[in-house]
């Protein structure tokens, strides 16, 4: 069966008001790694309540995550992208407003974004026109500050 994601609220507790919520993030717990992976999370800083897709039940909590500041540390996750049980492809660890564009092996752009405040980015395994990739080898090339990184992400569906 394919996965759909669902949403995740949770209250930003009182003593973490002085958090720059615009970093703010919810976070799971990735027992395999044993780190904390960030989602992608919107959050209303009036109600103090953070909002994000999750693809798994995991512990979860909020943080303030900050981008990096240049796209040595980048890294996609889960890779491979199972598309039938996790939902989406995690790009994160990079510069705010990084380009990302996702090539097939054969150069054909199936995707482009930019990274969030926090520095990251899903990719739903859709190309430009909102269809499901095919299963195989994908090309991720990160961008910003004069700067190019090349990653590949496997799909399969």
């Amino acid at each position: 069966g394919s996965c759909t994601p669902a949403v995740l609220q949770s209250r930003v507790a009182a003593e973490a008001a002085g958090l720059d919520l615009r970093r703010a993030a919810l976070v799971r717990f990735d027992p395999s790694s044993r780190r904390c992976v960030p989602l992608i999370t919107s959050v209303d800083r009036v109600g103090l309540t953070a909002s994000a897709l999750v693809n798994h039940l995991s512990d979860f909590q909020v943080m303030q995550i900050g981008p990096a500041s240049d796209i040595s540390s980048a890294r996609v996750f889960p890779n491979p992208f199972r598309a039938s049980s996790q939902g989406y492809l995690t790009i994160d660890r990079l510069p705010a407003g990084a380009q990302v564009r996702i090539f097939t092996l054969h150069g054909e752009r199936v995707f482009e974004g930019q990274a969030n405040a926090s520095g990251m980015l899903i990719w739903k395994a859709v190309n430009l026109a909102g269809r499901a990739v095919a299963s195989g080898i994908y090309l991720i090339a990160v961008e910003a500050g004069g700067r190019t990184q090349i990653m590949k992400a496997g799909v399969l569906r």
